[in-house]
């Protein structure tokens, strides 16, 4: 049974164009998503290597879409996979705010093609917070936790209005639409499938 697209969205506290060189500066990629590298110009290299299970996973492709300060897409494909997935990432202003919204495409051609969907809807969900702690500020590099002049309370993750993930996940792990209400993360999560293949 199909299993569609994988959506994540998310407001953030900063305009877009803040929010662009947070997505494509690796200086600043470094600090919210470390995992990451990403050479944003049409061809670029795409990768990320993450440990799961006392096992590590790479995922590898191209940079395909970039039109700046607006869009960046790419393809890219796990090590153990046939077939690579696409992923395209776009920011409007909304306000003083931006939306970012990611969709990963192509999941229903994966084996396990339901649970895949779950786990990159978990992990876009956890990217996403990530770069909304960053732009806020709550998010810092290395060097800067090792300064006396943090207390413990600026790191901790500020509430966010109007938070919701929708997607809910049906008996066999597939997914069905529906609302959950999420006050911590800032961000929205859907996950488009049938259920059954």
């Amino acid at each position: 049974m199909p299993v569609g697209p994988v959506i994540a969205s998310v407001v953030l506290p900063a305009p877009r164009q803040e929010v662009w060189e947070a997505l494509v500066d690796p200086r600043k990629t470094a600090i919210w998503w470390p995992d990451l590298q990403l050479d944003a110009v049409v061809g670029g290299a795409v990768s990320e290597i993450w440990e799961e299970a006392d096992s590590a996973r790479h995922a590898v492709g191209a940079v395909d879409i970039v039109i700046d300060g607006h869009s960046l897409g790419f393809n890219w494909q796990e090590s153990d996979d046939n077939y690579a997935t696409s992923v395209l990432i776009v920011a409007q202003t909304d306000g003083d705010r931006t939306i970012l919204t990611v969709t990963e495409t192509g999941l229903g051609m994966l084996d396990f093609a339901a649970r895949r969907a779950m786990e990159y809807q978990e992990g876009w969900g956890y990217h996403l917070e990530d770069l909304r702690a960053f732009v806020a500020g709550e998010l810092h590099d290395d060097e800067d936790l090792d300064d006396e002049s943090l207390d413990d309370g600026d790191l901790e993750d500020s509430e966010v209005e109007d938070n919701e993930v929708e997607g809910s996940e049906c008996e066999d792990g597939e997914f069905e639409d529906g609302d959950l209400e999420d006050t911590d993360t800032g961000t929205e999560t859907r996950a488009w499938g049938q259920a059954s293949r």
